[in-house]
């Protein structure tokens, strides 16, 4: 956008105040804009490549630090991997589609944590229950696996992949079969576990 205001068609586009009021605007539906933006993208990627190419769906999260924050809406006690210890912060949850050569992103939601003890700041009690912002908010204190599978059902209304990629952390039993229950087959790695597995008899 910065580009596009500094070339010769600025003068058909909105100001830059005006651009900065609709991205800070927080009772607008961003998730639907975020997703309608994302599957124009898609569509022009797939009208430039062959129909019988495969198209996944690719869940990932990553830990989003605030670690000087104190009083910012459900900051939580988040446990990062990469550092092998607890931080303040959310977990974001991305979910992308790709066809092996294009990415885009797809949807996305911030997780605070499902445990309460882990919460450091409460939510703010004077929302509207019927408002984007009640919602996500109460999504933001859904545990991961069910917010997966949420966002999936919502990109199957909007489109379709033949896969879903996901790392081990959310490669267990429960969540796959919700996903296989909606027609989804799963590739995913393994936890190093000591129990044996067996697919139709074969170890």
């Amino acid at each position: 956008m910065f580009r596009l205001l500094e070339s010769k068609r600025a003068e058909s586009l909105p100001g830059k105040d005006v651009i900065y009021r609709f991205l800070n605007e927080s009772s607008y539906n961003w998730r639907r804009f975020y997703q309608l933006l994302s599957l124009n993208v898609v569509a022009r990627f797939e009208s430039l490549t062959s129909a019988r190419r495969i198209r996944v769906f690719i869940v990932d999260d990553s830990v989003m630090g605030r670690e000087r924050s104190k009083k910012v809406e459900l900051l939580a006690q988040i446990f990062d991997h990469v550092s092998v210890r607890f931080i303040h912060g959310y977990n974001l949850l991305t979910l992308g589609w790709s066809d092996g050569y294009s990415f885009a992103p797809i949807d996305f939601t911030l997780i605070s944590s499902a445990n309460a003890k882990n919460r450091l700041c409460d939510m703010r009690e004077d929302l509207d229950k019927r408002s984007t912002r009640y919602k996500r908010r109460m999504e933001a204190m859904s545990h991961k696996p069910d917010a997966v599978v949420q966002m999936l059902e919502r990109a199957l209304k909007a489109g379709s992949a033949d896969y879903v990629l996901m790392d081990s952390w959310f490669t267990h039993a429960p969540l796959l079969q919700k996903l296989m229950d909606k027609g989804l087959h799963v590739i995913g790695m393994v936890k190093e576990l000591d129990n044996v597995i067996f697919l139709r008899g074969n170890r």
